[in-house]
């Protein structure tokens, strides 16, 4: 997936309270995993949705490419089952030791993305409209109040409750020709 603009994040204040300084809306500073590095992450929010069960949507760098962060730090590797459960995929870095600042540069690859599948894949754009946004919110806050609860249960849960009829429904109704 490309960038979507030459942008850049400088952080300060300590990689556990980081203090952000850029020149767009599109970074968030992170609580890093890591005693000495930043983390961050990009607010683009790609979603991803199938009917089909059980597609595992991976994420992973550009290792193929040398995008110009690249230079500054390392996607974090993320995966999930995009027919058990509606929320963004983040694209979030984890900076070098000892760096400060991650560059961004539009149209160069920002990630890679792989589904675990045997059927063709087949992508089409949706609006994501105020309630679909909501949807997402409330999936991802749900992960938040209960992080310890195990991907599984989350997904049983979102099918228990029909999450995952609404947001087809929802995604259907919106989807851009």
């Amino acid at each position: 997936m490309p960038a979507p603009m030459t942008t850049y994040a400088k952080l300060s204040g300590g990689p556990q309270t980081p203090v952000l300084d850029s020149d767009s809306n599109l970074w968030m500073p992170r609580s890093s995993s890591f005693k000495n590095c930043y983390a961050v992450e990009v607010d683009m929010y790609w979603h991803f949705f199938t009917e089909e069960d059980g597609v595992i949507a991976n994420q992973t760098g550009p290792y193929m490419h040398n995008p110009t962060t690249a230079k500054g730090g390392h996607v974090v590797s993320a995966s999930y089952d995009i027919s058990q459960w509606f929320r963004p995929m983040p694209l979030s870095y984890t900076l070098w030791e000892g760096q400060d600042t991650i560059q961004m540069t539009e149209e160069e690859p920002a990630f890679y993305i792989n589904f675990q599948t045997k059927h063709k894949v087949v992508l089409k754009q949706f609006e994501l409209t105020p309630d679909i946004i909501d949807f997402s919110h409330e999936m991802a806050y749900f992960k938040k109040i209960m992080p310890h609860l195990p991907l599984s249960e989350i997904y049983s849960r979102f099918k228990r409750n029909n999450s995952n009829k609404i947001i087809l429904k929802k995604i259907k109704e919106n989807i851009i020709e």
